[in-house]
Formats: structure tokens, C-alpha cells, sequence
């Protein structure tokens, strides 16, 4: 089996999202020996309370912070510290859209391990909320669309992401769901076998993807000569339907293994 195609599993569950994005990882700068000033305190504290309110600007964003701050307060509150940081250092106060996708990514890379354990159910719903914004975004931007299968778009999800509020909070939320769902049942999955990629191959093939189409998806070949966006979206969204209607068990290897390798890379 192809040790490669477990790679382009997980390049392909994230061309809905968080590799694309490339947003900057929130990060708490280090304060000075003994600690900040009192002034650099206060400037911090006044925007920490600007910070809190922008969260809160957009209802469906509001109750995925919520939860956040339920579920898991001290990454609510390293995200809140972070903005906080940057905006007394830049004095720019970032959209909710733009803070959104910046939590996600961060939640991704520290706790997003957590969603690889969590039950099919959960993971169902994850996946199924990336593919809705995806289905959402192909006819908007086939290029941006194609560039999220390979992890490479710089980022205009933030303006995408104002006119689809609903989309990006419903993934978000599901994101979290599944993360605190695997932190509560703390069970590993056994990972795909060569009979589940036979699975997805036949299933490509079934949806009228060509040998080398499938080969682009699931061994990391370039296409000579490449493929268009427009038909690269295609085939992203066809791989994830495909992923969706796999008998549960091999459903849940795969998407298991995927969640794991988002929060890796």
C-alpha cells in the first residue's frame, strides 16, 4: 500500500479548510524579564475587553465561543490573550471573520488530535460540514476551491466567510463537538487498510474519475498536462461524497486518520 496516500488523505480532507487558510498561529509573545509594565499591562487589559466584544459580534460566532470557553477555557483563553496581544501591539482589531478562522486554525494545530478519537458520529458531522462549505465555495472561486486540495490558498476565506456565516460557524462548532467528544472517550482507532483505499479507488472510478484523476487524488501524481481548477474542485468534492458513503467502519478509519493528520501538518 502506498504510504503516500495516507498523506493526500489528509491533504484532501483539509482542502475545505484549515491548511488553506494559512493565518498566522495565535501565539503569546514572550514579556520582557520581570514581566510587562504596568502601562503595557493596561493596554493589553483595554483590549482585551475590544477583543471580547468583536467575538461576540456575530451571533453564530458568539455561541461557538461559548461553547469554547465551556468546553475548553484555557484555549479560550490563549485565543482571547492572543488577539488581545496583537491589537495592543498593531492597534488593528481583526473582522469576526478573520478571528474565526484564526481560532479554528489554532484549535486545529493544539487540540485538533482530539477529533481523530471521537466517535463516527461526530466525525460524520465534521466532515459533513466541510463538504457543505466547499459545495458552498466551488462556485464562487474554482481556484481557491482547487488550491484547498493542495493546502495552498493564501487567504479571501475571510471575505467568503461574511457571506456564509451559518457555514463557518456550523463547522467550527462541529470541529469543537468532535474534539471534546474525543477528549471524553480517549479511544484510538485502528487506521485504513489496503480493502478501504481499494474502497475509495472504485468508488472514484464509479463517479466517472479517470485512472489519472484518481491517481492525482489518492498517490500524489502530477498531471501532465495539470488539471484545471474548475475540474480539480470537482474532484475534491467527489472524493469527500465518495468518503461519506463508505461502509461505517472503513468510514471511520479513514476519517479518523484524516482528522489526525489535519491537526499534524
Amino acid at each position: 500500500m502506498n504510504v503516500l496516500r495516507y498523506v493526500l488523505l489528509g491533504l484532501a480532507a483539509c482542502m475545505l479548510v484549515v491548511l488553506g487558510w494559512r493565518l498566522t498561529t495565535l501565539k503569546t509573545p514572550a514579556g520582557a524579564p520581570g514581566g510587562p509594565s504596568s502601562a503595557a499591562a493596561g493596554q493589553i487589559g483595554a483590549a482585551r475587553k475590544l477583543v471580547v466584544g468583536r467575538l461576540s459580534e456575530v451571533p453564530q460566532f458568539a455561541a461557538f465561543y461559548r461553547q469554547l470557553d465551556e468546553d475548553f477555557p484555557r484555549s479560550y483563553a490563549r485565543v482571547v490573550d492572543g488577539f488581545s496581544r496583537k491589537l495592543a501591539g498593531t492597534g488593528t482589531l481583526p473582522t469576526p471573520e478573520s478571528m474565526i478562522l484564526e481560532t479554528l486554525r489554532d484549535l486545529q494545530q493544539s487540540q485538533g488530535v482530539l477529533a481523530a478519537r471521537a466517535s463516527g458520529a461526530r466525525l460524520a458531522a465534521l466532515f459533513d460540514a466541510r463538504l457543505a462549505l466547499l459545495d458552498a465555495l466551488a462556485p464562487t472561486d474554482p481556484k481557491q476551491c482547487a488550491d484547498f486540495l493542495y493546502g495552498t490558498a493564501d487567504l479571501p476565506l475571510a471575505d467568503f466567510s461574511a457571506n456564509h456565516h451559518d457555514l463557518v460557524a456550523a463547522l467550527a462548532s462541529k470541529q469543537l463537538a468532535a474534539m471534546k467528544d474525543g477528549q471524553d472517550r480517549h479511544a484510538d482507532r485502528d487506521t485504513p487498510t489496503a480493502t478501504d483505499f481499494d474502497l475509495i479507488a472504485n468508488g472514484l472510478a464509479a463517479k466517472q474519475l479517470t485512472p489519472g484523476e484518481i491517481s492525482v487524488l489518492l498517490d500524489g501524481k502530477t498531471a501532465d498536462p495539470p488539471i484545471q481548477d474548475g475540474r480539480l474542485c470537482d474532484m475534491g468534492r467527489i472524493y469527500l461524497n465518495v468518503l461519506r458513503d463508505l461502509p461505517d467502519d472503513a468510514r471511520q478509519r479513514v476519517y479518523g486518520l484524516a482528522a489526525e493528520l489535519l491537526a499534524r501538518s
